[in-house]
């Protein structure tokens, strides 16, 4: 199931954002990281606390490790020196953080010159009426290339 959001907030703009359950994100994470023309693919992903964020990455890792696709996946801001005992650069990069998008650019831009294919925000529930003014700020901006609903997260402040 694809839903597509209209947000009308600033006329004359109109603006078609993605929403998708949890397993088509997945599908298109792992999409995303086998058409992707740069190697390695980036892709970012965000959201506030228990949403989902690492589940999402994981499980799209393993998708693509069944694939005999090789990446990382791993924090903003962790260290990539690790990666020196890999015989070759790997395929894709997963890197989660929080909602906003910055710091995962700086990441990106700094070890490898370029900002992500592709970024996600990852939501129990997406309403375009009750989300936070930042989070509607970022998509009017276009910031996100997907929104994720997982409605299986266990949201313990639900005031984020």
């Amino acid at each position: 199931m694809i839903n597509f959001i209209s947000i009308l907030e600033l006329p004359p703009f109109f603006i078609m954002i993605e929403v998708v359950g949890f397993e088509r994100g997945v599908e298109k994470v792992v999409d995303t990281v086998l058409s992707s023309g740069e190697t390695p693919s980036l892709v970012s992903i965000h959201g506030f606390p228990n949403n989902g964020k690492t589940q999402l990455r994981s499980t799209a890792r393993n998708k693509l490790f069944d694939k005999g696709v090789m990446g990382w996946v791993g924090m903003c801001g962790d260290s990539l020196d690790s990666l020196t005992r890999y015989d070759e650069e790997p395929s894709f990069y997963l890197i989660e953080d929080l909602y906003y998008t910055s710091m995962v650019q700086r990441y990106t831009t700094k070890h490898f010159g370029r900002l992500p294919e592709l970024s996600i925000f990852i939501t129990k529930k997406f309403d375009m009426v009750t989300v936070s003014p930042l989070i509607k700020e970022l998509i009017l901006a276009e910031v996100y290339g997907l929104i994720i609903e997982n409605p299986s997260a266990v949201v313990k402040n639900p005031h984020w």
